[in-house]
């Protein structure tokens, strides 16, 4: 008997799970019935999408910095994993009076230069993953 794709086979257990409670509750068709949640992962970000975000705005989408450093004029966040470096450099905006994010700029731990853009967004994601488990 084949039973289809994965995706299939997973719909078809929880349609007979919710059945088989539903059969053993009797009739109760008031009763909400659970729905089926998808658990999608959040699309990976790009460093520059991180462009114009406030301190708060950064800190709840990537945790707190592993370094930071204030600058004159700007205050540099740092995020570090194994292989690649993010710095992101905030400046104060005149017109909202907060720090927002003006550069971003990802290098390569081991050798000079830019960082490659999987590393990138392995850390963003990892940052990422780690600072909503905090949160949420």
């Amino acid at each position: 008997m084949t039973l289809g794709t994965p995706g299939r086979v997973v719909r078809r257990l929880a349609q007979a799970s919710v059945l088989a409670a539903a059969a053993c509750a009797g009739d109760d068709s008031a009763a909400p019935q659970p729905a089926l949640v998808s658990r999608t992962p959040a699309p990976d970000i790009r460093p520059q999408q991180l462009m114009g975000l406030d301190r708060d705005q950064l800190a709840a989408l990537l945790g707190p910095a592993d370094f930071t450093r204030d600058d004159g004029p700007a205050e540099i966040w740092q995020f570090r994993d194994p292989d690649c470096l993010l710095d992101v450099f905030l400046y104060l905006s005149p017109t909202s009076g907060d720090y927002r994010v003006e550069h971003v700029e990802a290098r390569n731990r081991s050798l000079a230069g830019a960082a490659e853009p999987a590393c990138v967004a392995a850390l963003l994601r990892e940052r990422r993953t780690r600072a909503s488990a905090t949160t949420g």
